[in-house]
């Protein structure tokens, strides 16, 4: 998908056992599906949070299997939530 639609991968994941890779900005839906392109091109393992209502509808079971959390926006959790996973 990546090379079909002409993006050029450069670079490698940094060699620690964790680390933040951030997709931004989010400028189409386009770009889940390409960042999820390049995570199994490089063989990442990874774990993201993402809008409640993604994991809702048929395809949820689709973003929890990618390694998807949800995050109900605006509330006490959300913000909760980041920090219990930054630690």
């Amino acid at each position: 998908m990546l090379f079909a639609a002409r993006y050029k991968v450069v670079g490698r994941p940094p060699d620690k056992a964790k680390y933040v890779a951030i997709a931004a900005p989010h400028t189409s839906n386009w770009d889940f599906p390409l960042f999820i392109g390049l995570v199994g091109y490089m063989q990442m393992e990874i774990r993201y949070f993402g809008k409640d209502t993604l994991f809702a509808g048929p395809l949820g079971w689709l973003f929890y299997w990618l390694g998807g959390t949800p995050v109900v926006r605006g509330t006490t959790k959300a913000s909760a939530l980041i920090e219990t996973a930054v630690i």
